[in-house]
């Protein structure tokens, strides 16, 4: 049946057999393949990002006073951890003073911090609701957003939806050390 679907009756495959295998490849293989491709591109730029922002969680930990960081009950200016983290995600994800992308950025649209919590010593010791993980020493809570310009078919879906990115949003929480 299928073999006389796809051949005309001298043998040549007929002009309706390459509308059909063509409709097929432009409308269905190359759109999931897009889709696919694009998938895996946004998700290596999450975990890029992620892991930059728990770099900059590290990095900012070491840039406070070391007598800070020695007592036991360990509390900290929220504003000034904020600042040094944010100066350590424009280096990390090459982004400018407003937090947008620079020419050589992973990120396409601009980089935002929804929101910024420090847990100290006050907190302690603290129960996640969502994942039931007890925290025993400071750590930082930050929620942020990342847009990421989706290719091919995806791009064209948003730009008739008047979007011009996808928008993707986090929550990172790090645990500190204390030195006692």
């Amino acid at each position: 049946m299928i073999k006389k679907f796809f051949k005309e009756e001298n043998g040549d495959m007929g002009v309706d057999t390459i509308l059909i295998v063509t409709f097929i490849i432009v409308f269905i293989i190359i759109p999931l393949a897009s889709y696919g491709f694009d998938f895996l591109r946004i998700q290596v730029i999450a975990g890029e990002v992620s892991s930059a922002v728990d770099a900059a969680i590290a990095d900012s930990y070491h840039s406070l006073d070391m007598e800070l960081l020695s007592k036991e009950d360990f509390r900290s200016d929220n504003g000034l951890f904020q600042y040094y983290i944010e100066e350590n995600l424009k280096k990390a994800l090459n982004l400018d003073s407003a937090l947008l992308p620079n020419d050589k950025s992973i990120l396409d649209g601009p980089f935002t911090i929804d929101s910024f919590n420090f847990y100290d010593s006050s907190y302690l010791p603290y129960t996640d609701l969502e994942t039931g993980k007890i925290y025993e020493r400071p750590f930082i809570e930050i929620s942020f957003t990342i847009r990421v310009k989706p290719l091919l078919y995806q791009e064209m879906i948003l730009a008739a939806i008047g979007k011009p990115y996808k928008e993707f949003s986090a929550t990172r929480k790090a645990s500190l050390p204390i030195n006692n």
